[in-house]
């Protein structure tokens, strides 16, 4: 890797770490202030996170299975975003232990309603942890394999490799949707134990492909300043992202719309209550209104421009609105558990997910700056470069 782009990933890293020690006080403060606000903003902040290493995950074994352009110029973000795992499984510790604020619907045996009591023999402490634990662990054991193989193919220039990682890429997604499937009952789905909705899980998978690629977006966008990256990340390739990032943010709409229509137009009292009363408000519904025209529409538009998807510059600026509006939406799925009806923002909704967000990037910039920007010896990165780039690339050092 060029020497200038490590001094400017050490800095960024330096940046993460001196901001996650002052979040992280400042976020104790928060704990001491209204521990329930804090324990529902640190969920909020980790689901973000979380979507970024979980569909970081499946988009690298999309292109181990795809071979396509736009995998080689995010490939390295992604499997940077995978090894930070360790530290999410860390920062998991926080949610284990407001399980009782965030879930007391189903832990409090004095609020059991009979439906919830049916769901007893899923929504029971022992089983939720040791299901957390089996998911961390499927995520585990495939971020592993793939980075090993990787790794070694950079060292070894063994192009069988490509094999064993298609091929286990074909299993681990089906593996990533059920061991994701379980995440968002137990970790979402549950924060409102009385509902269910069959559309929440892919819902909540298509959340993580999308955060993954607008933060994708960005960060090889501040790569292609330099060498390598500068020859990888040609028009064509954003030009790929972009259209995948559109399929995501079609898909998003698609499935929050099917979900709210299923469950109002089958009128079940046990359903209901997910829109009508916790989000019935009107602030809920300016939210609601929001996400339809600032996460969807705005979005939409823009990215159906071929211009915009071709332009760097202008996707990186889409890319960012995305963010702040996965933010958005996260907040709507989260905090009507807390405040059903209508909001109530405190400061501390911002300060302990950003907290959260600096922790990952020290991590992630830390793993980033460890390996090649670009795969050394993968045969199918070589003949996808534009003629203009050379393909004998530098061995690792």
């Amino acid at each position: 890797m060029d020497e200038s782009v490590q001094n400017i990933l050490g800095r960024a890293r330096g940046r993460a770490m001196l901001a996650s020690v002052v979040l992280v006080v400042v976020s104790v403060g928060c704990l001491y202030w209204n521990h329930r606000e804090f324990f529902f903003a640190y969920l909020m902040g980790y689901f973000f996170i979380l979507g970024i290493c979980g569909g970081s995950l499946v988009l690298l074994m999309i292109h181990h299975m795809t071979g396509g352009r736009w995998g080689f110029g995010l490939r390295r973000t992604l499997e940077a975003a995978t090894r930070t795992l360790p530290v999410i499984v860390i920062l998991f510790i926080p949610v284990l232990l407001g399980m009782d604020v965030l879930y007391e619907h189903w832990m409090n045996p004095h609020e059991h309603v009979d439906i919830i009591k049916k769901k007893s023999a899923w929504l029971n402490q022992p089983a939720w942890i040791l299901r957390a634990a089996i998911v961390f662990g499927v995520w585990g054991i495939l971020i592993y394999r793939l980075n090993s193989w990787s790794r070694k193919q950079d060292e070894t220039g063994d192009i069988t490799l490509n094999r064993p990682m298609r091929h286990l890429s074909s299993i681990g997604i089906v593996l990533y949707a059920l061991a994701t499937t379980v995440a968002a009952w137990d970790w979402g789905m549950a924060l409102d134990p009385a509902w269910f909705s069959s559309i929440y899980a892919p819902l909540f998978m298509i959340c993580q492909g999308l955060t993954t690629l607008s933060f994708g977006i960005i960060i090889v966008k501040a790569l292609s300043r330099h060498q390598p990256m500068s020859e990888v990340m040609i028009k064509k390739v954003y030009h790929d992202i972009g259209n995948l990032t559109f399929a995501f943010g079609i898909l998003w709409a698609y499935m929050a719309v099917a979900q709210f229509l299923i469950i109002w137009c089958g009128n079940i009292p046990e359903e209901l209550p997910y829109y009508v009363v916790n989000r019935g408000g009107t602030g809920w519904n300016l939210i609601a209104g929001a996400l339809a025209l600032f996460h969807f529409a705005i979005p939409f538009l823009l990215l159906i421009s071929r211009w915009n998807k071709r332009d760097s510059t202008r996707l990186v600026k889409i890319a960012w609105w995305i963010l702040v509006m996965r933010f958005v939406d996260l907040y709507w799925h989260v905090f009507p558990a807390l405040h059903p009806g209508d909001i109530e923002f405190h400061v501390i909704t911002l300060i302990v997910p950003a907290a959260l967000v600096s922790i990952f990037l020290w991590a992630f910039y830390s793993q980033l700056k460890a390996r090649p920007l670009v795969p050394l010896h993968d045969p199918r990165f070589v003949d996808s470069t534009p003629t203009s780039m050379p393909t004998v690339v530098p061995e690792v050092h």
